[in-house]
């Protein structure tokens, strides 16, 4: 298998190649507009958006769940999926990544109450 993705490769080289030195193209061309340059492939302007943002289909939940409980809640969740791993990595006699996971579990618990916390503190203030 490995043979042959490597000659696969090997002739998709070669073609490009020739394909480039039929052309005409020079190498110093080649050289100053490699293959990272963003001058290689000019582009419009296209990407630089004016006026309101489009609103593509996976985009419509993206600034929802913002709030203190939502936060309180996700720290639970992020408990109970490292505890979840835990078991899971315990029962295949794995406890090193047991540890690492229920940690992950435990620093999600963290950031999501530390900004439940402070959204608490931010109420409060402003009331």
């Amino acid at each position: 298998m490995r043979r042959v993705i490597s000659l696969g490769f090997v002739l998709l080289v070669a073609v490009s190649q020739t394909i480039i030195a039929s052309t005409g193209v020079s190498r110093a061309f080649l050289s100053e507009f490699g293959a990272n340059s963003r001058d290689a492939f000019p582009q419009s302007d296209s990407g630089i958006r004016h006026g309101r943002r489009r609103r593509v289909r996976g985009d419509f939940g993206r600034r929802r769940h913002g709030g203190i409980k939502h936060e309180y809640k996700e720290s639970g969740l992020s408990v109970g999926h490292g505890g979840r791993r835990l078991g899971k990595h315990m029962k295949h006699g794995r406890p090193l990544h047991a540890g690492g996971a229920f940690g992950r579990g435990m620093g999600g618990f963290g950031k999501h109450v530390g900004k439940g916390t402070a959204r608490v503190g931010k109420r409060i203030v402003k009331h």
